[in-house]
C-alpha cells in the first residue's frame, strides 16, 4: 500500500501540512502491514504420519512504521522544513496517547485503497534529524488486533409486540463480534425482554445464548456499550439494579463462513415492544 496522507483520531494530516514521506537513510517502502502470523495447535498419535489439528490463534498484532514531514505542497520560498519546538510538542500530544487506542487510516492520493479501513492503534515517535535540526518523525504503529475495521455501521429497527429482523455480517473473517453500542428504547412494559440470534445456537451449540433484560418499562432508554449496561431514562431501574435484571449475554454479530446464509443474523425480539439501534464495525483483512 502506498499512501501520502493519514488520519489519526479524526484529524487528517494534510489539514495540518503533514504528509507521509521517505527520508534518506530510513526505509519507507510504502505502508506495509501483515496479519498472517498464525500458529496451529496440533498433536500426533503414536505410529501415525499425520498431525491432528485442534485450533489456531494469531500470534501478533498488526504493526507498521512510516515517516512524516511538514511542508507546503505549493511553492515554499524559504525551503525550511525544520520542525519547531511547538511542532514537536503538538505531534507528541496528537499522536502519542495515554488515553487508549485511537483510530488510524490512510489515504492514497485520490485512489481507492484503505480509506475505508480503520486501525485501532497506539503510536511511538522517533525524531528524524538533519544537520542538527528535526525535519520529520518516524511513527511506529501497533494495532490492537491482527486486522482492521470498517467504518461505523448503524442498523435501526422498530419491534412492535416483538418481531424479527436481519443484519448481514460483512466481516472478512469468521467468528463473533460484539456491537460497540446497542440502544433500546422501550415502547411498552416488558417483564422479560429477550433478543435472540438464530446463529447463536450454531456458533455456541452447548449453551443457550439469549440477551435478556427484566422489568423494563415503557419509555425506558437502555444502552449496552463496552460490556456495560446503563439506563438514563427510567421509572424502575437504577444504576445498581439494572445489573441485577441483565443476564450479561451481550448482543453479538456472527459470521460462520463465506456462505451468505451463515452471515445473515436473524434476530427475534420477544416479551415487549421497543426500538433498537446497533452501532458496530466489522473486520477488514489487510493486504501488504
Amino acid at each position: 500500500m502506498y499512501a501520502d496522507v493519514f488520519e489519526f483520531n479524526g484529524i487528517k494530516s494534510s489539514d495540518l501540512g503533514y504528509y507521509i514521506v521517505a527520508f534518506d537513510g530510513f526505509s519507507n517502502d510504502g505502508v506495509g502491514m501483515a496479519g498472517n502470523d498464525i500458529s496451529f495447535a496440533t498433536s500426533k498419535t503414536a505410529n501415525s504420519y499425520q498431525w491432528n489439528f485442534h485450533g489456531s490463534k494469531y500470534e501478533n498484532q498488526l504493526t507498521t512504521s512510516f515517516q512524516i514531514g511538514k511542508f507546503n505542497c505549493g511553492i515554499r520560498k524559504d525551503k525550511n522544513y525544520e520542525l519547531s519546538q511547538q511542532d514537536c510538542a503538538f505531534l507528541l500530544r496528537w499522536l502519542v496517547r495515554t488515553d487508549g487506542y485511537k483510530f488510524l487510516r490512510f489515504f492514497q492520493g485520490g485512489y481507492e485503497g484503505y480509506e475505508n479501513t480503520f486501525f485501532r492503534v497506539q503510536n511511538k515517535l522517533q525524531w528524524i534529524r538533519f544537520g542538527g535540526a528535526i525535519v520529520g518523525a518516524q511513527i511506529d504503529v501497533t494495532c490492537d488486533a491482527p486486522f482492521g475495521y470498517s467504518d461505523v455501521q448503524t442498523f435501526e429497527v422498530s419491534c412492535d409486540n416483538g418481531g424479527s429482523f436481519t443484519i448481514y455480517n460483512d466481516s472478512d473473517k469468521t467468528g463473533v463480534l460484539y456491537f460497540d453500542e446497542t440502544n433500546i428504547l422501550m415502547t411498552s412494559d416488558a417483564r422479560n425482554l429477550q433478543i435472540n440470534n438464530n446463529l447463536d445456537g450454531i456458533y455456541s451449540p452447548t449453551i443457550r445464548y439469549t440477551t435478556q433484560i427484566n422489568n423494563c418499562k415503557n419509555g425506558e432508554h437502555i444502552t449496552i456499550a463496552n460490556h456495560m449496561i446503563a439506563t438514563n431514562k427510567n421509572t424502575v431501574h437504577t444504576r445498581e439494579n439494572i445489573n441485577n435484571d441483565f443476564n450479561f449475554k451481550y448482543p453479538r454479530l456472527i459470521n460462520m463462513s463465506d456462505l451468505i446464509e451463515t452471515r445473515k443474523n436473524i434476530y427475534t425480539v420477544t416479551g415487549g415492544s421497543c426500538r433498537l439501534s446497533f452501532n458496530y464495525r466489522t473486520i477488514r483483512s489487510v493486504l501488504p
